[in-house]
């Protein structure tokens, strides 16, 4: 299955489990998130400029005390520019501030990298010897293409340490600004990591006041 096709399915995937949400979560929610960004603390952006579709579904908060009272997510991050999605499972705490509210969520998850793993060692532009017959044309093409559009994210399988800063603007609704981090964390072949930052629309099913 191809790239797209893979991108596709996954993101049909979440949206139906979205759109069972009443049945099955707390809260959704769906915002715009620019890729890639210098606000972070990953290396240098490759594939700033765009922009992702965010997918959120959350848990209620489960009382667990040996968890810290924990909630879920499911995401999707899906670039619009066919560069690197991600599809995240993961937990979540979250504070309401002085009583008021606004609250804070600080989540770590676990993502599927639906992009490169990493370039062609061997492919670098500057140094690679131009190709001399049609075939290694194609291919030499082929791998520019991959290395001037595509991070290299060096796992297929990433994590995702993530912060919230929200606001409760009724019973239902709230408004939520967020910070996610995509990286290996050195496991991997190569650990640039990527940072997404942007805001979504949140529906709480079951209330709030």
């Amino acid at each position: 299955m191809g790239r797209s096709r893979r991108a596709l399915a996954l993101t049909v995937a979440a949206a139906a489990l979205l759109s069972a949400a009443p049945a099955l979560a707390d809260e959704v929610g769906v915002g715009v998130y620019a890729h890639d960004t210098s606000f972070g603390v990953s290396g240098t952006p490759h594939e700033s400029g765009t922009e992702d579709v965010q997918l959120l579904y959350r848990t209620r908060t489960f009382h667990i005390d040996y968890l810290l009272n924990p909630m879920f997510y499911a995401k999707a991050q899906i670039n619009t520019d066919s560069r690197t999605n991600f599809f995240t499972l993961g937990i979540e705490w979250r504070h309401h501030l002085f009583h008021s509210r606004f609250y804070g969520d600080f989540g770590l998850g676990g993502a599927y990298v639906d992009g490169y793993n990493t370039y062609p060692d061997h492919f670098n532009p500057d140094s690679t010897p131009l190709p001399t017959t049609p075939a290694q044309n194609v291919l030499y093409q082929q791998d520019l293409k991959i290395y001037n559009r595509n991070k290299a994210m060096g796992s297929d399988f990433v994590f995702n340490p993530n912060f919230t800063v929200g606001y409760d603007l009724s019973r239902h609704f709230a408004v939520e600004a967020s910070w996610d981090h995509y990286s290996n964390a050195g496991f991997g072949g190569r650990n640039p990591g990527l940072d997404t930052f942007g805001g979504r629309v949140l529906y709480r099913f079951g209330g709030l006041f």
